[in-house]
């Protein structure tokens, strides 16, 4: 699934269940950003979507660089932490950036392609961060979203606990 129509996917889903649900609050960052300038571009999204203390929670989605697909999607109550939490130890941001110790290539060992596994210890690819008030609802929309994408069958290859 390309990050573009995901992104379309779950403002259309907030959008028809408004009056089911309740109020939820969906806000996309205008601009994703670069894993490899992933400190240095995070003082921007915080700023824009970030709490008093400048932690963003919601969903956020990892993707391709090259084609834009999304190759996870997760949700977090601080999305640099998580960030940190994944990329692991031993990593470089700038030029030459690598995330050798990329914990989800750990944790789904089988089921990532050797691809996926470049692009995310190699740094090339993207973070999307969207923030969801109230909280509570960035599991509802992060499961439909792997839904949506398994029933078009392109469900991102490391949401495989779905």
């Amino acid at each position: 699934m390309e990050q573009k129509t995901a992104l379309h996917a779950l403002k259309s889903f907030a959008d028809v269940n408004q009056g089911l649900l309740g109020s939820i609050a969906i806000t996309p960052h205008e601009k994703a950003i670069d894993a490899c300038k992933f400190h240095v571009e995070y003082k921007e999204l915080s700023q824009n979507l970030g709490d008093a203390e400048g932690r963003v929670s919601g969903l956020y989605l990892y993707y391709s660089k090259q084609d834009e697909i999304v190759l996870y999607i997760g949700i977090a109550k601080d999305i640099y932490t998580r960030f940190l939490d994944h990329i692991g130890k031993g990593f470089s941001f700038g030029e030459d950036c690598s995330f050798p110790n990329f914990d989800l290539i750990e944790k789904y060992k089988g089921w990532c392609s050797n691809e996926a596994q470049r692009i995310l210890t190699s740094g090339d690819f993207m973070v999307h961060a969207i923030r969801v008030e109230p909280f509570n609802a960035a599991s509802l929309l992060e499961s439909f979203l792997i839904y949506y994408g398994d029933s078009k069958g392109c469900k991102p290859e490391l949401n495989v606990s779905f």
